[in-house]
């Protein structure tokens, strides 16, 4: 009987390693991906149902856009108190809000529910925004996502979106991209849509990345970061 010898075992575990070593890391960001297609969709069903939901109740949000936050404020400012909000924001976040699966509503505060306190970034690396600014509404999802809700003050039509609505699907974490780990889609009345169906995201560095929540929603893949 003849069994292997140390350099024979020694050579096997050495190609096991290099194998493992290619691969281990396609097969973690496949994984991570697959996560991030999931809460980008999770989000987007949960949003517009929300909107279905408060349209039905309020009108579509070109008419909230009719109702001054002052007069809402100043007859229901219990309301205001539960969003943290104040007689200058959107009144339609409490619409919208009241209908979200959420776990926390951190509203017009600094506290980001989640939110990295970086500077956030474009895809083609052009700064992008702080979410600690306590104009944008901030509120974390049932899956623990942190998400962002923020209004056009000027109006909103079919033509104009009436807001965004955006989802970090990693929190903190990084690296804090639009298009990579931020998402965002407009809201627009009797129903909300992406920018586009994301012809305008790809891999090339020339785009903001806003048209990838529409690719990953058409496509079900995020091969445009291959």
């Amino acid at each position: 009987m003849r069994g292997f010898t140390l350099a024979e075992v020694l050579i096997t575990l050495g190609i096991i390693g290099v194998v493992a070593a290619l691969t281990i890391p396609t097969l973690m960001q496949n994984l991570n991906r697959r996560d991030t297609i999931a809460k980008v969709k999770s989000f987007y069903a949960n949003a517009t149902n929300a909107i279905k939901l408060a349209e039905a109740e309020y009108g579509t949000m070109d008419k909230w856009q009719g109702v001054t936050n002052q007069d809402v404020y100043s007859t229901n400012p219990e309301e205001y108190t539960k969003y943290n909000l104040n007689a200058t924001d959107w009144v339609g976040y409490k619409y919208i809000i009241d209908y979200l699966k959420t776990s926390e509503v951190c509203g017009a505060t600094e506290n980001l529910c989640g939110m990295s306190t970086e500077r956030y970034h474009y895809y083609n690396g052009n700064a992008g925004n702080y979410f600690t600014n306590p104009a944008i509404v901030k509120i974390q999802l049932a899956n623990g996502s942190p998400a962002t809700i923020w209004n056009n003050p000027s109006g909103c039509s079919n033509e104009t979106p009436c807001g965004t609505m955006g989802i970090d699907t990693n929190g903190e974490k990084g690296p804090n991209v639009t298009g990579i780990d931020y998402f965002e889609f407009r809201l627009f009345p009797n129903g909300s849509k992406v920018q586009d169906t994301g012809t305008s995201c790809h891999k090339e560095k020339d785009h903001m990345g806003n048209s990838c929540f529409g690719y990953i929603l058409f496509n079900d893949n995020m091969d445009y970061l291959d």
